[in-house]
């Protein structure tokens, strides 16, 4: 029986000399992975993060479905053509893949996805975007860190909670950075002072994903994004 969904690519995998695998987070069927015979020869374009129709036929006994067309539903102007945003793209899609691997749907968290892509297509702050959707998404995943009112001054990554008071035996960041990603956490975002800081609270939210999300590793996507952005 022939099914329409809609799907953001996370994953994309040659299988033969026209075919391919590919995986999407669905909008109706959380993740979902699609043969796609003859994908390679097909005009319409496919690259990380792309926002799909998807025409397929799955059977019962088979994770994998047979995928019949795509067609785009958004306009994307700019991120397959733009090296630096086809960056963060590859480097975003590869955190959804290692973060979401559930077949139940999400509204919420399917519409979140989509409008962080738009927003990518579109805007200027390109070196910010990574650690403003790391943030955002912590959210989505149930790992949003815990805040106090009169703040903190050390972010304990494996409790998820900033504190004003240093605790022993955790494992703690300390210094600007703190103060930074609480803004960043409860929405004040303002540009950087300088790079320096962009590249730790980065490589402090990539840690922080590190100790909450099972094997999670995007050693393939990060070299490229942070020789591009920091």
């Amino acid at each position: 029986m022939k099914q329409i969904d809609h799907g953001i690519l996370i994953h994309k995998l040659t299988y033969s000399e026209s075919s391919l695998i590919l995986s999407f987070y669905t909008q109706q069927n959380g993740i979902q992975k699609f043969i796609f015979q003859g994908g390679k020869k097909k005009g319409t374009a496919i690259y990380p993060l792309s926002l799909l129709e998807l025409t397929y036929y799955r059977r019962p006994d088979s994770e994998l479905g047979k995928l019949t067309g795509v067609s785009a539903i958004e306009s994307i102007q700019h991120i397959p053509f733009h090296p630096v945003r086809s960056a963060i793209a590859f480097f975003i899609a590869d955190v959804v893949r290692q973060c979401l691997k559930t077949e139940q749907d999400d509204e919420a968290l399917y519409q979140f996805l989509k409008e962080k892509i738009l927003e990518l297509d579109t805007t200027e702050e390109l070196a910010l975007y990574p650690i403003f959707f790391l943030s955002d998404f912590s959210y989505h995943l149930g790992m949003f860190p815990n805040i106090p009112e009169e703040g903190g001054t050390f972010f304990v990554l494996n409790e998820g909670e900033f504190t004003a008071h240093k605790p022993i035996g955790e494992i703690i960041v300390e210094g600007e950075v703190v103060e930074y990603l609480i803004n960043v956490f409860e929405g004040k975002r303002s540009e950087l002072s300088h790079a320096q800081l962009k590249r730790e609270a980065f490589e402090v939210l990539l840690r922080y994903y590190a100790l909450h999300i099972p094997k999670f590793d995007t050693s393939s996507s990060l070299d490229i994004l942070r020789e591009v952005l920091y």
